[in-house]
């Protein structure tokens, strides 16, 4: 990302030190950032032209050669792009065949991460974890989000997350817009281990504002790392569609556990169609 953290440093600070770095930037930039981030979403693209691109597309391939060459480098590039589903598996030894189970918080009793993958184990652990969390973005240009999320995973690797967030932002003349945006997807735990938990599934991004409701596609990818008692690392990447643009959304947050509640802070990134926001958050999370 383009901001970093350093571990020691405290929330407030970290803030602080976002304010000076985002805040350079022309405030001017952030005027009516929610009314283009609509207009990216509910416009409808160019069909006939979105067709010949295909049409020519498909006439290159006609004409390209089928060699050998090419399908070495289909199936190399084919297996790095898949290298993120397979890897992680292979690397924390999980081989399906163990059960894990939850704490009902990170590091509890002195444990090694959040998880027991055992099947002779005799801790006392849930076969369930639900975690919730709240926290708030500043872009330091006008514009701000308040946001959550909820997920809950089960012992059969399978699970659901929520997240939405209300975007507001200033504008001249003390006007201020605001919006809601959110996800909604079902997960799957394709790695696992005492330290790491991983996981991807599919779902729906949504829009909502005074004037309509727009939905798209989503696809998630992320984990949790408990690299050492008290600190958790957690990444997480949706790509997918809302309405008519694109959209990708990328977190990174680096926090402090004890017992059930996170104090977190981290870098957030959100890019629909051609617009922007990212900006330092802070929030806390809770663990059950």
């Amino acid at each position: 990302m383009r901001t970093h953290c350093p571990a020691g440093v405290p929330v407030a600070m970290w803030v602080a030190v976002c304010g000076m770095i985002l805040g350079a930037s022309d405030s001017s930039l952030a005027q009516g950032i929610l009314e283009a981030l609509r207009r990216e979403v509910r416009t409808e693209r160019d069909r006939d032209s979105h067709q010949r691109d295909r049409r020519r597309v498909r006439e290159r391939d006609v004409r390209e050669s089928d060699d050998d060459t090419r399908d070495f480098l289909a199936g190399m590039a084919l297996r790095g792009l898949t290298l993120p589903f397979w890897g992680p598996p292979i690397v924390l030894e999980d081989n399906y065949r163990d059960y894990g189970e939850f704490f009902s918080y990170p590091y509890k009793r002195d444990a090694t991460g959040m998880m027991v993958v055992d099947p002779a184990h005799h801790a006392l652990t849930k076969v369930w974890h639900m975690r919730t969390r709240g926290e708030y973005l500043q872009s330091f240009s006008g514009f701000s989000s308040v946001g959550g999320q909820v997920l809950v995973d089960t012992l059969p690797r399978l699970g659901l997350d929520s997240e939405f967030y209300h975007r507001q932002e200033n504008l001249p003349a003390g006007r201020r817009d605001s919006l809601w945006t959110g996800d909604l997807n079902v997960l799957f735990r394709f790695a696992q281990s005492p330290l790491v938990q991983m996981r991807t599934g599919l779902g729906v991004n949504w829009l909502s504002d005074a004037v309509d409701r727009d939905y798209g596609f989503n696809f998630t990818y992320g984990g949790d790392l408990m690299f050492r008692d008290p600190w958790i690392l957690s990444a997480e990447i949706d790509a997918g569609t809302l309405g008519s643009a694109t959209l990708l959304h990328g977190r990174l947050t680096v926090g402090v556990q004890r017992r059930h509640v996170e104090v977190y802070t981290g870098y957030d990134y959100f890019r629909v169609g051609h617009m922007t926001i990212d900006g330092c958050l802070a929030g806390v999370r809770l663990w059950f």
